[in-house]
């Protein structure tokens, strides 16, 4: 209760959608491009469990963060709002996807996951 006996109010945080749209797309591509949340928080003198705030949407990102970050993973602004860049991000869900996957294969799987990559990349 506060001074005047009226009951104290918590302060809720409400995540927008936007800001959770915004956080999936800092994440995916901080993924891709091989970041932990904690490279990215040294980077901006930050705590991971603020970039996992960011990421989910509990914190709004800052327009001068947001720009630290786009350039730090060399995308525009664009990138992380621009409905048309939409064919740009379908490449990054496909990498997260093959990511994951190949984290769960054994070292012997890795292996020929990388052979198999590499003869893909160099066929002309």
């Amino acid at each position: 209760m506060a001074e005047n006996n009226e009951p104290v109010k918590a302060v809720v945080s409400v995540c927008d959608n936007e800001d959770i749209l915004l956080g999936r797309r800092i994440r995916a591509r901080r993924i891709v491009m091989g970041f932990t949340q904690q490279d990215v928080g040294d980077l901006f003198g930050i705590t991971f469990q603020q970039v996992q705030k960011y990421e989910r949407g509990y914190n709004r990102v800052s327009a001068v963060s947001l720009r630290h970050i786009a350039k730090m993973f060399g995308v525009s602004l664009g990138f992380f709002f621009d409905e048309e860049q939409d064919d740009q991000r379908k490449p990054l869900r496909k990498s997260i996807t093959l990511m994951k996957d190949y984290n769960k294969c054994d070292a012997r799987g890795q292996d020929v996951v990388e052979t198999i990559a590499r003869k893909l990349a160099n066929e002309d």
